[in-house]
């Protein structure tokens, strides 16, 4: 048994390094990857407004002439 071997210290801290590892890795993925979903997000936006921006503007001098 684990806690006769290495007693009670053993029973909770076993794999506890891994665990912090496998965590802090896990934080870094998550922060890198949502950054990059965002940075992706606002330039979709960018260009989106920028599309508008250019019809907003070719559609403005076609309605003066009339």
């Amino acid at each position: 048994m684990i806690i006769e071997k290495d007693g009670l210290g053993g029973l909770f801290g076993r794999g506890l390094r891994t665990k912090i590892i496998a965590n802090a890795i896990q934080g870094v993925m998550f922060s890198v990857l949502w950054r990059l979903g965002q940075d992706l997000l606002r330039e979709r936006e960018k260009k989106k407004a920028a599309e508008d921006a250019a019809a907003a503007a070719a559609a403005a001098p076609a309605s003066k002439k009339k």
